[in-house]
């Protein structure tokens, strides 16, 4: 995922801390409306491994894993520190017809130069 404007800007003011990002699932690309709700679902913290060549790539051995209450369509992801949302986009699709678990398994950040 690419940082957002708002991400970008706590990375330059210093307050993008990766130890303090949470994960969140959606069911469009509304991010101010579907967030996933209901079940056992709960915002999780994402882990990182150290930078490398402008990205910021997720902790493979430890995912974020949310509960999904049943009927749930998963589409899109998002990123965030506190409030602000710094990153967003779509994850791997995947329906419950009853509750289940899902993985996050690409949390990526990538700071990119817009050309």
């Amino acid at each position: 995922m690419n940082l957002t404007i708002a991400g970008k800007n706590l990375l330059l003011s210093g307050a993008f801390n990766p130890a303090t990002i949470v994960a969140a699932l959606f069911t469009s690309a509304d991010y101010d409306n579907d967030e996933v709700t209901g079940g056992t679902y709960v915002r999780q913290a994402v882990t990182y491994e150290a930078p490398a060549e402008g990205v910021l790539p997720t902790d493979a051995e430890n995912l974020a894993v949310f509960g999904v209450p049943a009927g749930t369509a998963i589409t899109h992801g998002a990123l965030y520190i506190g409030a602000t949302q710094i990153a967003a986009g779509p994850v791997t699709n995947e329906s419950y017809t009853g509750a289940g678990e899902y993985r996050l398994v690409d949390a990526d950040i990538t700071l990119s130069d817009v050309a």
